[in-house]
């Protein structure tokens, strides 16, 4: 008796279509979502009402931005990830001493900055391009997670 192939057959997912949108840019409906979502996280940032969350999603941003701009994506975007990591990283160092999650002004300035030069970014690529990123930046994460785990 012969072997035969099973076709493999995604009843739910329309292919074609499913192609189309991950060669497209990303839908300004979606974008402005991200948007809105981003600038609500600054701004619970500087009001000192920041959840874990809010950080966790600002921290995110700025590591897309920073990685998107070593892959060739606007490399202008590079130098204000670092400094919004940085500013980052001081409002954990505040929370631990103060128990409140906020930034100063220079940060708020900084992080809206990035937001706007991320949010080119995401525009100027395709959405495929765009969760390639996104999976390198979680993988990247992944690894610290675990190498910080094995020291211990």
């Amino acid at each position: 008796m012969k072997k035969r192939t099973k076709r493999k057959i995604y009843p739910l997912v329309n292919t074609i279509s499913h192609a189309i949108e991950g060669a497209c840019f990303t839908d300004s409906a979606r974008l402005a979502e991200l948007r809105k979502a981003e600038l609500d996280a600054i701004d619970a940032l500087r009001d000192g009402r920041a959840t874990h969350g809010h950080w966790h999603q600002l921290n995110d941003m700025a590591s897309l931005a920073e990685l998107m701009s070593l892959k060739g994506i606007g490399i202008e975007v590079y130098e204000v990830a670092k400094k919004a990591e940085e500013y980052l990283k001081n409002s954990v160092l505040r929370f631990r001493e103060t128990g409140v999650m906020q930034i100063e002004e220079a940060g708020v300035l900084v992080l809206t900055d990035l937001q706007e030069y991320h949010d080119l970014q995401r525009q100027s690529i395709a959405r495929s391009e765009y969760w390639l990123f996104i999976k390198q930046v979680v993988d990247r994460k992944s690894t610290r997670l675990n190498s910080s785990h094995n020291r211990n």
